[in-house]
């Protein structure tokens, strides 16, 4: 993911200096519409018996000048031979760029992350709890007991996994934050499911602290 998001920004660089290029080309082919103006107007000027020969000769001049415009214009396409083969190497630059953007994503789409293959394996060594055989990946009934029993330790055991695959200090600062965040979750949960699944008489102060957990959990 982050060789995408290096790529997306070199690609989002590629994009901005070929829009250069088109601008400069639009440029150009707004100097070339504006010079064919100026030679159709010399010439309907030229082509009027009653002028003096001071405008006439200034307006042949208007004319050479235009004509020799459109001539380099059509020679260069807008463009030197350099800033052609520039423009064509930033294009096919991009189209390769983009090519390994959306094959990368593809990858990713089928590959389960370092992150992903640790959890379940958290949950299986150290849970006891195999997520793949589950129907669609999701614990349900007595299992999430079972696994929210070794919820510290599993967590601890997954964080410590991650954090060693890490080196962003934000990243990790992040990931140890959601580990103290998730123990107490799984706490809170288990100790609300153990009250609700009791058979015994709940007094006063069990409801009292139900109650808290459950506000607590909430607030989590």
């Amino acid at each position: 993911e982050r060789q995408i998001k290096e790529l997306e920004n070199y690609k989002a660089w590629l994009d901005s200096e070929l829009d250069d290029t088109v601008r400069s080309i639009e440029s150009q082919d707004k100097k070339r519409e504006m010079a064919l103006q100026s030679i159709e107007t010399a010439r309907s000027v030229l082509s009027m018996d009653c002028i003096g020969e001071t405008t006439r000769s200034t307006w042949e001049e208007k004319l050479r000048v235009m004509q020799e415009t459109i001539d380099d214009l059509a020679e260069t396409g807008g463009m030197n031979d350099e800033e052609r083969d520039l423009s064509v190497q930033l294009a096919d630059q991009r189209f390769y760029t983009q090519n390994t953007i959306t094959h990368l994503k593809v990858l990713i789409n089928k590959h389960d992350g370092s992150c992903c293959r640790i959890v379940h394996s958290g949950l299986k060594n150290v849970g006891k709890c195999d997520i793949q055989v589950y129907f669609d990946g999701v614990i349900n009934g007595p299992h999430c007991i079972k696994f929210t029993e070794k919820g510290e330790e599993v967590i601890g055991w997954i964080i410590k996994k991650v954090m060693a695959e890490i080196h962003d200090d934000t990243m990790k600062t992040a990931v140890e934050k959601f580990g103290r965040k998730m123990k107490n979750i799984l706490r809170l949960w288990l100790a609300l499911q153990r009250q609700l699944m009791s058979v015994k008489r709940q007094s006063a102060s069990d409801i009292e602290t139900f109650k808290n957990n459950r506000d607590e959990l909430r607030r989590a």
